[in-house]
């Protein structure tokens, strides 16, 4: 069965809203996800 990205990011527990399909608004973000997110 096929997971949406916002499906899977929530399972792991971020904190991500998708705004748009594939377009998340990291707002309520933790400072170790997001320093993850800008090194991929």
């Amino acid at each position: 069965m096929m997971k949406t990205w916002n499906q899977l990011l929530n399972r792991h527990g971020w904190m991500l809203s998708e705004e748009e399909r594939n377009i998340f608004k990291c707002e309520n973000e933790n400072e170790l996800n997001l320093q993850f997110l800008w090194e991929c």
